[in-house]
């Protein structure tokens, strides 16, 4: 009886892992080589967009149309890529036709999420190709991937690239296509969040972070980010500075951006959110509790998710109290001092 039983029990994991390969998709990354083999054969911009159009848009999966949304792509820009980094895109594809192979390790890391987190909802995952906005997001239920981005490794050729993509060189120095599995799971853990896209410093940073630390837990590997070890290395002339700004509506350089700042560091949001979390769930003695608090937490209610910070006591004072002290630091118009119709002693340069 026993044998029988472990034998349901591997023939229930086979059909398990079966059916979830199925929502790892992978055809756009397919469809986008037989467009680009055709495109660089030609210099008339008229074929290339009728290749680009008709071998891959066309042929799109739900996938592409979404990430294309989410970050406006154009099919103008695919082309503009695609002729002005040859050595980008020769480098890079043999780490993007691994994607097909990779729905096994994906569907491992998505069951263990599943382990820590029994009330997971189910998710697809697209392989797609965009033009450098990002390596990996989500909408809705779909995971969306940036192979362009997040299958790139230190062999990488990225010498094309313009200035505002410097970014790109320090990313692809980390190795990111080693770790796609710790990515997917990042980003399908925000399919199960609530979220809402004005919240504010605070809750995006959060929300951020707690799919970082979770994707921690889930692969049992440290996160490799670079804004998480320059985070850990200063966390206490990072956290103060944030205190400044964590209500601020504008993210500036904690998110998703090239902002100059003092560190010198990129997104030190996600190190934030990650933080918190991290000192959560350590504190927390009910490990998988903490895990269902911090993937439920309802973004779209900032006095729920406030009270849940307040809970956590990562921060010395409360949000109510820390409020307070960031509305009396905020900048204020004191004084308006016109100057007369018609004047001509007025700087023009004046904004």
């Amino acid at each position: 009886m026993k044998n029988i039983f472990l034998t349901c029990l591997v023939s229930f994991s086979l059909v398990s892992l079966q059916l979830t390969n199925e929502n790892v998709i992978t055809a756009d990354i397919d469809s986008f080589w037989i467009a680009y083999d055709s495109i660089v054969l030609t210099s008339d911009s008229t074929a290339q967009m009728q290749y680009l159009q008709t071998l891959h848009l066309d042929k799109g999966m739900p996938g592409l149309s979404a990430i294309m949304a989410a970050k406006n792509y154009t099919p103008e820009e695919y082309l503009s890529a695609i002729n002005a980094y040859p050595n980008f895109w020769k480098s890079v594809r043999p780490n993007m036709e691994k994607a097909k192979n990779l729905g096994t390790q994906i569907n491992q890391g998505i069951e263990q999420l599943r382990v820590i987190y029994p009330n997971l909802k189910a998710a697809k995952v697209y392989f797609t190709v965009g033009v450098f906005r990002t390596g990996g997001t989500t909408i809705d239920s779909l995971v969306l991937i940036g192979s362009e981005v997040s299958m790139a490794d230190n062999a990488t050729i990225i010498t094309e690239s313009p200035e505002e993509m410097t970014h790109l060189k320090n990313h692809f120095a980390n190795n990111p296509m080693s770790d796609i599995i710790f990515l997917n799971v990042h980003e399908f853990v925000h399919t199960q969040q609530k979220i809402v896209l004005e919240a504010n410093l605070l809750m995006q940073c959060l929300r951020e972070g707690v799919a970082e630390f979770i994707a921690e837990k889930v692969t049992m590997q440290t996160s490799k980010a670079p804004v998480i070890i320059y985070g850990n290395t200063n966390k206490n002339k990072v956290k103060q500075q944030f205190l400044k700004e964590m209500f601020n509506n504008y993210y500036r350089y904690w998110l998703w951006s090239n902002y100059e700042n003092q560190f010198n560091t990129r997104d030190l949001g996600y190190f934030l959110g990650y933080d918190m979390a991290k000192y959560y769930y350590n504190k927390t003695e009910n490990k998988q509790a903490a895990i269902k608090t911090l993937i439920e937490l309802d973004y779209t209610n900032d006095k729920t998710v406030e009270e849940s910070i307040d809970k956590m006591t990562y921060f010395d004072k409360s949000i109510a109290k820390l409020k307070t002290t960031y509305q009396k630091n905020r900048p204020t118009v004191i004084n308006i001092i016109e100057f007369e119709n018609g004047s001509k002693n007025v700087n023009p340069n004046i904004k």
